[in-house]
């Protein structure tokens, strides 16, 4: 029994090892976005909307997630890797 057990630890050990090396590959926006989006929903392809849209999506889900305007400039940049849209706050209009 004991054996058994040390088996699957090591086995699981071995698994998120493997995630994590796939993980660290991984740019910071990418990993944001997927942290974030995941939590609720299927994750988006980047090239599903256009920029302009891309800002209006992140925009309307800043409400839900609490991110910070610098998040989501950081998701966008991921999204749009080319576009210099800049974000602004604003949550006190």
């Amino acid at each position: 029994m004991r054996s058994l057990i040390i088996t699957i630890l090591i086995i699981t050990m071995i698994g998120c090892a493997g995630r994590q090396s796939y993980d660290a590959s991984l740019s910071d926006h990418e990993r944001l976005f997927r942290s974030t989006c995941r939590s609720c929903h299927r994750l988006p392809g980047p090239n599903r909307f256009d920029a302009g849209k891309w800002r209006d999506v992140l925009l309307r889900h800043q409400k839900r997630t609490n991110l910070s305007i610098q998040q989501l400039q950081e998701i966008y940049r991921y999204l749009c890797e080319d576009s210099t849209l800049q974000f602004t706050d604003t949550s006190n209009k």
